[in-house]
Formats: structure tokens, sequence, C-alpha cells
């Protein structure tokens, strides 16, 4: 298969940017969430994904969107979507130099798991470490589909081996 994030030039510089410390900037809480985005969004390779869940015609999704839906094709559709809502969060979050309203981004922080009323520091501990846990539960949910493909393909070898 193909891998789910394309390799990006500047991807150490912006890493090594990326510290709960970047909080304590003016506005830094949503500097860093763009920066986690800039990491992970924008680095998803939605050709391959949408190719095993594609939009419906008329429908053009984004690389969460796309994720979340290829999600969807090996986990219940609820699933995906919890895994992926720190993810929507994030972006979300990530747009607030946009001007979005206190509503949307009070929703935004819920969806990221960070509680807006925490001090920046916890706010931007939490945004790493919800942003890690989601690529975490995707990378196990994508590794044990393969590997059930793969021991779903040595029982048919097994099986025709032994006709």
């Amino acid at each position: 298969g193909s891998p789910i994030f394309r390799e990006s030039t500047g991807m150490e510089s912006l890493t090594a940017s990326i510290s709960r410390f970047r909080a304590l900037e003016t506005n830094g809480t949503f500097a860093l969430a763009k920066d986690i985005m800039r990491l992970i969004a924008d680095r998803i390779d939605v050709g391959p994904l949408q190719k095993l869940a594609p939009p419906p015609k008329n429908e053009k999704w984004g690389s969460l969107k796309s994720l979340e839906n290829y999600l969807g094709t090996l986990v219940r559709a609820e699933e995906a979507r919890r895994v992926m809502g720190p993810l929507f969060g994030l972006y979300q979050m990530r747009l607030a130099d946009a001007h979005i309203s206190s509503k949307d981004l009070s929703d935004a922080f819920g969806l990221a798991g960070v509680d807006p009323q925490a001090s920046v520091i916890d706010q931007g501990f939490d945004l790493i470490d919800n942003a890690a846990r989601a690529i975490w539960e995707i990378g196990h949910i994508v590794d044990a589909h393969v590997e059930s493909k793969s021991a779903q393909r040595q029982t048919e070898d097994t099986i025709k081996k032994g006709e």
C-alpha cells in the first residue's frame, strides 16, 4: 500500500518548533495548532485514500475528511470520527486567525480535547498530546487491518497448498 503521509522538506525545523512552550507566545496556542496541522494534515496523501474511499460525485474532501472516510472502511464510522476528532479540532483552531466565531472556537477546543480555561502551557501540552494520540490510534487501526489481511492471505495460501 501507499503511505498515508507524503515526505516533505522542512519537516525537521517544523518538528523542532512544536513545543508546549510555543503556547506562551501571543496567539501561541493557535500558532501551535497551525504548525501541528502543517505537520499532519498538509502532508496527508489524499490520492490513495480517495481510491479506497472515494468521495461522492460533486463532493470534494480535504485531507482530514479523506482520512476519516478511509478509516471508516476499516472500523465503524463512529470510531473513525472519534479518532479524528482531535485533528478536526486542531484544524479549526488553526483557522482562529481567520476570526472564527467564539462558539466555533469553543467547539474546536472541545474537539481537540483542550480545556480553554487551562493555562496556555497546559493547552499547548494537550494540543500536542491529543494530536499524537490520534496519530497513534490511526496507525493502530491501519496496522491491525494490514495484519488481518496478511493473516487472511497466509490462511488462503495454506488452504491452497493443502488442496
